[in-house]
């Protein structure tokens, strides 16, 4: 979740809260972009974390007769995609020099419906690789009637939702000005102080009865995934401390043996025995219980993990390794625990072990 490439740039990058623009967005928006600092900016009606898009639709499943699939609607200005920083596959981004870049929902909707679905059909967008893999479409700058939409573009794949969940067909509509949504703003490294000051005074001038809702992309992102951060965090604390009472229980355990076996230690060390081989000797019986609870730990532990990893749509994969290595850490630790206590005993002066009661 940290470390996946979620298909845009998630630094530097700057979203207002939803609010209706009016007839000033488009000024407000050009107004920004000459701030220093500002390098990019969009009004859009999807800004991460806020769902999946604006809209759905469900449309004839191409891969299965009968089968429908849902197909998400990103609706946002010209500036969106390279706003987001995504990378273009074929054709080409938006652009105002083409009428059907620069269309409004408000004219849009005043048409009769017969003019409304031929304009919606050639209406631009852009498409993910995904989209146009699941939706077969090969050829761009042609109507896909079922999504009333013309794709101009291809871009790389990119998670518009959390990556609990699995990633789904999407399609940026372009919109000339929208009048209600978000912005994401993207800004140069180092003018985070700046910026955000000249936005504040930006927004007072021209929205003063309005909060001014702006938040980090990357804090909204990494708030997805809060709850798996601190199970993270109690995962770490629980398994050290569980480790730390295991030992604690081997130490005790070893020393009451030691303490019940003083003599034996003593005779093996007069008849010539090494320090080597009493260590060994308490050792073997010990690390027996070891290999024995994790043969039973790992199974199970593999089960309950491969049950919760399901809750992802994106996951690692648990390796035969990851056993193997959580059981000769276990080992190690009994062994120096174990170690400690009998090689303490092993060389005492046995004279004194016999004559102990």
């Amino acid at each position: 979740m940290k470390n996946k490439d979620i298909g845009f740039n998630k630094s530097n990058l700057l979203s207002i809260g939803f609010v209706s623009w009016g007839n000033k967005g488009a000024t407000f928006k050009n107004e920004l972009l000459h701030q220093n600092g500002v390098v990019g900016a969009s009004i859009t009606s999807w800004t991460p974390t806020y769902g999946a898009g604006y809209s759905s639709k469900e449309i004839d499943d191409p891969n299965h007769a009968g089968s429908k699939i849902k197909v998400w609607f990103i609706n946002g200005d010209l500036d969106l995609a390279k706003t987001l920083g995504l990378h273009l596959q074929s054709g080409r981004f938006f652009d105002k020099s083409f009428a059907t870049d620069t269309l409004t929902q408000d004219s849009l909707m005043q048409m009769d419906s017969s003019h409304y679905v031929a304009a919606a059909s050639a209406q631009s967008s852009l498409i993910t690789a995904y989209t146009a893999k699941v939706l077969h479409i090969n050829t761009l700058g042609q109507p896909v009637k079922k999504a009333l939409t013309t794709p101009v573009g291809i871009v790389a794949d990119f998670h518009n939702e959390s990556l609990k969940n699995p990633m789904e067909p999407t399609i940026i509509i372009s919109e000339n000005s929208p009048s209600y949504g978000g912005m994401l703003i993207r800004i140069q490294p180092g003018s985070e102080k700046r910026v955000t000051a000249s936005l504040d005074k930006l927004w007072k001038e021209f929205y003063p009865e309005r909060l001014l809702e702006v938040k980090w992309v990357d804090d909204m992102l990494a708030n997805q995934y809060k709850e798996e951060s601190k199970l993270q965090e109690l995962f770490t604390f629980f398994s050290g401390l569980s480790m730390f009472l295991a030992a604690l229980g081997i130490f005790g355990l070893i020393v009451q043996d030691t303490a019940q076996r003083v003599k034996e230690i003593g005779i093996r060390k007069v008849l010539g025995a090494s320090v080597g081989s009493i260590v060994n000797l308490f050792s073997i019986d010990f690390l027996k219980l070891i290999i024995i609870a994790i043969a039973i730990a790992s199974p199970i532990a593999w089960w309950l993990m491969s049950k919760w990893l399901l809750d992802f749509a994106y996951k690692i994969q648990i390796n035969w390794w990851v056993f193997v290595m959580a059981g000769l850490t276990a080992i190690c630790i009994a062994l120096f625990t174990i170690s400690f206590q009998t090689i303490k005993a092993a060389v005492a002066n046995p004279v004194k072990s016999l004559k102990a009661d």
